[in-house]
Protein backbone atom coordinates (compact mmCIF):
# COMPACT_ATOMS: atom_id res chain seq x y z
CA UNK A 1 0.00 0.00 0.00
CA UNK A 2 2.92 2.44 0.97
CA UNK A 3 4.17 1.80 -2.85
CA UNK A 4 1.35 1.65 -4.40
CA UNK A 5 0.04 5.51 -2.40
CA UNK A 6 3.60 6.65 -3.31
CA UNK A 7 3.00 5.78 -7.21
CA UNK A 8 -0.51 7.64 -6.79
CA UNK A 9 1.12 10.68 -4.80
CA UNK A 10 -1.61 10.50 -2.30
CA UNK A 11 -0.88 8.90 1.59
CA UNK A 12 -1.34 5.62 2.38
CA UNK A 13 -4.70 7.06 4.69
CA UNK A 14 -6.25 8.46 1.31
CA UNK A 15 -5.98 5.07 -0.15
CA UNK A 16 -7.58 3.45 2.80
CA UNK A 17 -10.02 6.19 2.87
CA UNK A 18 -11.25 5.98 -0.65
CA UNK A 19 -11.31 2.00 -1.14
CA UNK A 20 -11.30 0.90 2.41
CA UNK A 21 -9.23 -1.88 2.21
CA UNK A 22 -6.31 -3.80 -0.14
CA UNK A 23 -9.52 -6.17 -1.35
CA UNK A 24 -11.37 -3.56 -2.19
CA UNK A 25 -8.52 -1.56 -4.45
CA UNK A 26 -7.43 -4.71 -6.66
CA UNK A 27 -11.20 -5.55 -7.11
CA UNK A 28 -11.14 -1.68 -8.49
CA UNK A 29 -8.20 -1.86 -10.19
CA UNK A 30 -9.73 -4.54 -11.87
CA UNK A 31 -13.00 -3.50 -12.56
CA UNK A 32 -11.47 0.09 -14.11
CA UNK A 33 -9.33 -1.89 -16.16
CA UNK A 34 -12.01 -4.30 -17.51
CA UNK A 35 -14.01 -1.07 -17.75
CA UNK A 36 -12.06 0.67 -20.02
CA UNK A 37 -11.17 -2.78 -21.99
CA UNK A 38 -14.83 -3.46 -22.92
CA UNK A 39 -15.70 0.76 -23.57
CA UNK A 40 -13.16 -0.22 -26.64
CA UNK A 41 -14.70 -3.56 -27.60
CA UNK A 42 -18.13 -2.04 -27.34
CA UNK A 43 -17.21 0.63 -29.40
CA UNK A 44 -15.65 -1.52 -32.15
CA UNK A 45 -18.45 -4.01 -32.64
CA UNK A 46 -18.85 -4.25 -35.88
CA UNK A 47 -22.39 -3.76 -37.71
CA UNK A 48 -24.05 -7.41 -39.29
CA UNK A 49 -25.01 -10.24 -37.76
CA UNK A 50 -24.94 -10.95 -34.54
CA UNK A 51 -22.26 -14.53 -35.21
CA UNK A 52 -20.14 -11.52 -36.58
CA UNK A 53 -20.64 -9.03 -33.51
CA UNK A 54 -20.25 -12.08 -30.82
CA UNK A 55 -17.00 -13.35 -33.11
CA UNK A 56 -15.74 -9.82 -32.44
CA UNK A 57 -16.48 -9.74 -28.51
CA UNK A 58 -15.01 -13.35 -27.89
CA UNK A 59 -11.90 -12.45 -30.23
CA UNK A 60 -11.13 -9.40 -28.31
CA UNK A 61 -11.79 -10.51 -24.77
CA UNK A 62 -9.58 -13.44 -25.60
CA UNK A 63 -6.67 -11.54 -26.53
CA UNK A 64 -7.26 -9.68 -23.37
CA UNK A 65 -7.38 -12.36 -21.09
CA UNK A 66 -4.33 -13.50 -22.22
CA UNK A 67 -2.18 -10.81 -22.00
CA UNK A 68 0.60 -10.92 -18.85
CA UNK A 69 -1.15 -8.51 -17.46
CA UNK A 70 -4.01 -10.17 -16.76
CA UNK A 71 -2.89 -13.73 -16.38
CA UNK A 72 -0.30 -11.80 -13.17
CA UNK A 73 -2.94 -10.26 -11.59
CA UNK A 74 -5.51 -13.28 -11.75
CA UNK A 75 -2.53 -15.23 -10.33
CA UNK A 76 -1.79 -12.84 -7.84
CA UNK A 77 -5.31 -12.80 -7.14
CA UNK A 78 -5.20 -16.61 -6.16
CA UNK A 79 -1.92 -16.23 -4.95
CA UNK A 80 -3.38 -14.23 -2.17
CA UNK A 81 -6.34 -16.59 -1.57
CA UNK A 82 -4.64 -19.74 -1.20
CA UNK A 83 -1.54 -17.86 1.16
CA UNK A 84 -2.91 -15.02 2.94
CA UNK A 85 -6.96 -15.75 3.66
CA UNK A 86 -9.16 -13.17 4.61
CA UNK A 87 -6.62 -10.57 3.08
CA UNK A 88 -8.38 -10.84 -0.40
CA UNK A 89 -11.66 -13.22 -2.01
CA UNK A 90 -10.66 -14.63 -4.92
CA UNK A 91 -13.44 -12.80 -7.55
CA UNK A 92 -12.94 -14.81 -10.84
CA UNK A 93 -16.07 -13.15 -12.34
CA UNK A 94 -15.05 -9.69 -11.80
CA UNK A 95 -14.59 -9.33 -15.64
CA UNK A 96 -16.54 -12.13 -16.67
CA UNK A 97 -19.53 -10.37 -15.47
CA UNK A 98 -19.51 -7.53 -17.21
CA UNK A 99 -18.00 -9.43 -20.42
CA UNK A 100 -21.57 -11.46 -20.42
CA UNK A 101 -23.32 -8.52 -19.66
CA UNK A 102 -21.77 -7.35 -22.91
CA UNK A 103 -22.72 -10.52 -24.83
CA UNK A 104 -26.26 -10.20 -23.09
CA UNK A 105 -26.68 -6.62 -24.21
CA UNK A 106 -26.22 -7.54 -27.73
CA UNK A 107 -28.20 -11.01 -27.98
CA UNK A 108 -31.72 -9.32 -26.58
CA UNK A 109 -30.50 -5.96 -29.26
CA UNK A 110 -30.54 -8.37 -32.28
CA UNK A 111 -33.82 -8.87 -34.20
CA UNK A 112 -33.31 -12.64 -34.93
CA UNK A 113 -32.73 -13.51 -31.01
CA UNK A 114 -35.79 -10.75 -29.86
CA UNK A 115 -37.81 -13.25 -32.78
CA UNK A 116 -36.56 -16.32 -31.38
CA UNK A 117 -37.72 -15.81 -27.96
CA UNK A 118 -37.24 -19.27 -26.03
CA UNK A 119 -34.10 -18.87 -24.31
CA UNK A 120 -32.94 -16.88 -21.47
CA UNK A 121 -30.78 -14.68 -22.49
CA UNK A 122 -28.34 -14.81 -19.05
CA UNK A 123 -27.74 -17.90 -18.98
CA UNK A 124 -26.72 -18.11 -23.18
CA UNK A 125 -24.65 -15.12 -22.52
CA UNK A 126 -22.76 -17.09 -19.92
CA UNK A 127 -22.89 -20.00 -22.23
CA UNK A 128 -21.28 -17.97 -25.12
CA UNK A 129 -18.53 -16.82 -22.44
CA UNK A 130 -17.74 -19.88 -21.37
CA UNK A 131 -17.37 -21.50 -24.55
CA UNK A 132 -15.43 -18.52 -26.87
CA UNK A 133 -13.43 -17.31 -23.85
CA UNK A 134 -13.43 -19.80 -20.92
CA UNK A 135 -12.22 -22.94 -22.24
CA UNK A 136 -10.18 -21.87 -25.04
CA UNK A 137 -7.94 -19.42 -22.55
CA UNK A 138 -7.79 -22.85 -20.28
CA UNK A 139 -6.87 -24.89 -23.18
CA UNK A 140 -4.07 -22.26 -23.60
CA UNK A 141 -2.74 -20.93 -20.65
CA UNK A 142 -3.09 -24.43 -18.89
CA UNK A 143 -3.55 -27.68 -21.35
CA UNK A 144 -1.02 -26.36 -23.18
CA UNK A 145 -3.04 -27.76 -26.75
CA UNK A 146 -3.96 -24.60 -28.38
CA UNK A 147 -1.60 -21.91 -30.17
CA UNK A 148 -1.70 -18.49 -28.83
CA UNK A 149 -1.92 -17.47 -32.27
CA UNK A 150 -4.49 -14.96 -33.89
CA UNK A 151 -5.35 -17.77 -36.39
CA UNK A 152 -5.61 -20.54 -34.05
CA UNK A 153 -7.98 -18.54 -31.59
CA UNK A 154 -9.77 -17.06 -34.78
CA UNK A 155 -10.00 -20.99 -35.95
CA UNK A 156 -11.74 -22.11 -32.47
CA UNK A 157 -13.95 -19.36 -32.33
CA UNK A 158 -15.35 -19.61 -35.87
CA UNK A 159 -15.34 -23.57 -35.41
CA UNK A 160 -17.52 -23.38 -32.49
CA UNK A 161 -19.93 -20.74 -33.74
CA UNK A 162 -20.19 -23.51 -36.65
CA UNK A 163 -21.29 -26.12 -33.99
CA UNK A 164 -23.31 -23.69 -31.81
CA UNK A 165 -25.27 -22.98 -34.72
CA UNK A 166 -25.66 -26.43 -36.12
CA UNK A 167 -27.83 -27.07 -33.21
CA UNK A 168 -25.73 -30.41 -32.17
CA UNK A 169 -28.73 -32.87 -33.38
CA UNK A 170 -26.71 -35.83 -32.74
CA UNK A 171 -27.34 -34.71 -29.25
CA UNK A 172 -31.02 -35.09 -29.98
Amino acid sequence: MDRIAAAANVSKRTLYARFGSKRALVVASIEQYTSRELGSIEAAIPNGSLRRKIGHIARAMLDISLQQDVVGVETLIYWLTEHKPGLIEAEPTIGAKAVIELIQSVLQDAPEWRMSGQWDTAEVARFLFDALITIPRHRILRRNDMKNTKATKSEYIDKTLDVLASGLPILR
